[in-house]
């Protein structure tokens, strides 16, 4: 438990609970991140045909074309081919790769082939993005969303410890769909309070809204640009000061 300046009582844990979507998108990225990079794992060892490779037949077989196209990141080649299974029947297959195989005498290639005529050329490599593209790719938005949960914790304590107590008449509330790192979106509560001569708006952006739900009037700290709402965070079940 903390206790703020002004002899207001703050539960640390409800304070924390500020930031805890932050945590949870942080960790819910880095799970997608690492479950991508399985998937395409296995689509590429899939597509390689590692399984056909270790289980399946080996042969000579006859390149009868190449096709080859640019993609987006990079070259592709179609190949298509012909040879003789174990039994003497003639096999045509074809597969696509992003790197020319090694080729014997010119136009034969070294091939593995199933029980069912699925065959890929030894050494070909599957036009996937590799992967370890996509936990790289989510690793500075997890980066991100760490620093503005810490931020916005540090916060919310300095406002807590050192604010100006102010009473605050709720005005209304919005979701704040563009400000959403979890699954809910925060709710902006805007409030109207007296302040020297004149009346001042504020809006508060919290992702606690529902301990202040249906109340007419708050208790708000505030310093400088920055404020934060006691209800949110007061210790015990009676939030009023």
């Amino acid at each position: 438990m903390a206790q703020a300046d002004s002899g207001l009582r703050v539960n640390i844990r409800r304070v924390e609970g500020e930031v805890e979507p932050h945590i949870r998108a942080a960790l819910t990225l880095a799970l997608v991140g690492l479950g991508m990079g399985l998937l395409a794992h296995i689509l590429t060892a899939a597509a390689s045909g590692h399984h056909i490779v270790s289980h399946g037949k080996s042969a000579f077989a006859k390149i009868t074309s190449v096709t080859q196209k640019r993609t987006l990141f990079c070259d592709t080649y179609q190949i298509e081919y012909r040879f003789c299974d174990d039994a003497g029947r003639e096999v045509f297959g074809g597969c696509v790769t992003k790197r020319m195989p090694v080729t014997l005498g010119g136009n034969r290639v070294v091939v593995f082939y199933d029980r069912y005529g699925t065959s890929v050329i030894a050494g070909c490599e599957a036009p996937l993005p590799p992967p370890w593209i996509m936990p790289i790719l989510v690793a500075p938005i997890i980066l991100v969303l760490v620093v503005a949960g810490r931020e916005r914790l540090k916060m919310v304590e300095a406002v807590l410890r050192r604010g100006e107590r102010l009473r605050a008449e709720v005005v209304g509330m919005e979701r704040v769909w563009w400000r959403m790192v979890w699954v809910e979106p925060p709710m902006r509560v805007r409030l109207r309070f007296k302040a020297g001569r004149g009346t001042r708006h504020m809006a508060v952006v919290t992702y606690l809204w529902r301990r202040i739900k249906g109340m007419k009037e708050v208790t708000l700290l505030r310093r400088g640009r920055a404020a934060v709402i006691y209800e949110l965070y007061a210790e015990g079940s009676d939030a009023a000061p």
